[in-house]
């Protein structure tokens, strides 16, 4: 793959897209705040400044499952910057950890960067865009490698998402796909959280990426890049299709999707394959909901039915 050429939209929206190392442990960020004897770390309470930063892949051969999800949320008050961070590889239909934290730092001028510990690890370029990120923690270790940018989108919520060759090694396993490089940011007082994200993927020609700007919002966006063209859906209409109960939450949760645009142009239905979930802590009767489905389907774009397969990132908070 050729060498990832940085965009335009990174220097006009440093604010919530700078993303280099900013390790605790070399004061750049921040002391960390000390834990309990489980590795614990109190939440905080009370509004935030919110910074989503989230990597996917999904390979690009029809006749493999290899997928990797990785998503963090930076919190950052006057007094102090709470992340969380998990990220998972799925395949042959197994989901395994690659990385999970959840570290309390003093308040930093940079809430919003990514913050390497023992098991993540990442390679930036002068730009301070990502270039690889790596996981050191499983066995096998996993290794993500951004590629050429082909398509730069922009949400009408604030959201950039930067669609690009990627690469994934997982020990002697080694396969080319689409990746995501995916920015958002929200003010906790004033709006909803984001919502959920998709990546889908069919062969080695089209990618298409949804993202829902607030949690619960059954109105999407949706980008696609077939070939060399790109397409892009202002609004689309993503529900569920069917709900099975999620008891350690208290929760349903969707295990099947259907889409479609006003015009008609884009349609389709996904089906959940296998799911990576984990409920919250909270005190009322329902638990939050944090993790990763694997889904395949068909999708209908431009009058041509194709099958497709990915990631959806779900959250109900």
């Amino acid at each position: 793959m050729r060498a990832r050429p940085r965009a335009a939209w990174l220097a006009a929206l440093v604010l919530v897209t700078a993303c280099g190392s900013e390790d605790p442990a070399t004061g750049s960020g921040g002391d960390p705040v000390a834990a309990d004897s489980t590795g614990a770390v109190a939440t905080p309470v009370g509004p935030a400044e919110h910074f989503e930063r989230a990597f996917a892949f999904v390979s690009a051969r029809s006749d493999s499952v290899l997928s990797m999800v990785w998503a963090s949320e930076a919190e950052s008050r006057p007094t102090e910057v709470f992340r969380r961070a998990r990220g998972s590889v799925h395949f042959a239909g197994n989901w395994q950890e690659l990385h999970r934290s959840a570290v309390a730092t003093e308040p930093s001028p940079n809430p919003w960067r990514i913050v390497p510990d023992d098991v993540l690890r990442l390679i930036v370029d002068a730009a301070d865009g990502v270039q690889e990120i790596f996981f050191s923690g499983g066995a096998p270790a996993a290794d993500l490698v951004l590629g050429e940018t082909l398509n730069e989108w922009n949400s009408a919520a604030g959201g950039a998402f930067l669609l690009s060759e990627g690469r994934l090694s997982l020990g002697e396993r080694v396969e080319d796909g689409y990746a995501i490089d995916l920015t958002r940011a929200w003010d906790g007082e004033r709006d909803r959280p984001a919502g959920d994200w998709a990546l889908l993927v069919s062969g080695d020609s089209i990618a298409v990426f949804l993202e829902a700007p607030s949690e619960g919002s059954e109105t999407w966006q949706a980008w696609a890049r077939r070939d060399f063209e790109s397409y892009g859906w202002p609004e689309v209409t993503v529900t569920w299709g069917a709900v099975q109960a999620f008891d350690r939450a208290r929760r349903d949760v969707p295990v099947s999707w259907t889409l479609t645009t006003p015009d008609g142009d884009l349609s389709g239905i996904l089906d959940l394959r296998s799911t990576n979930l984990e409920a919250g802590d909270g005190e009322g009767p329902l638990l939050p909901v944090d993790g990763f489905f694997d889904v395949a389907g068909r999708l209908v774009l431009g009058g041509i039915e194709i099958p497709v397969r990915g990631l959806i990132r779900h959250q109900q908070r």
